[in-house]
């Protein structure tokens, strides 16, 4: 069970990952309020004039550590990576949810 809800995750993690991008690719229509978010696009668009990188960057440094942090807590402490689990299943549910109620749609690749 513990696994499937790494995998829900990680999933709602890529519909939020593409809802951004097309945030990303329409600067005048949404506005990302991750503060985080912001400086890695405008980071990517100083250096490359594309916002897209500065999301990539971030989302897939997101990845490493929810996978990461899975590895190292259930190496050391196994009783609670069902709560590392259900904590990112519940913050990204909240994230694409909130972004599907404003109307953000995941972008196509």
């Amino acid at each position: 069970m513990t696994y499937i809800l790494l995998i829900v995750a990680l999933v709602l993690l890529a519909v939020d990952w593409l809802q951004t991008v097309t945030i990303a690719r329409s600067p005048g229509r949404w506005y990302e309020r991750n503060p985080l978010l912001r400086w890695w696009m405008r980071r990517a668009v100083d250096r490359l004039q594309l916002p897209e990188v500065g999301v990539h960057v971030h989302f897939a440094l997101s990845a490493v550590l929810i996978v990461g942090m899975a590895c190292v807590i259930a190496w050391l402490w196994p009783r609670h990576l069902i709560g590392w689990a259900v904590l990112w299943v519940a913050v990204e549910g909240w994230m694409v949810r909130n972004n599907y109620r404003l109307g953000i749609k995941p972008a196509r690749i």
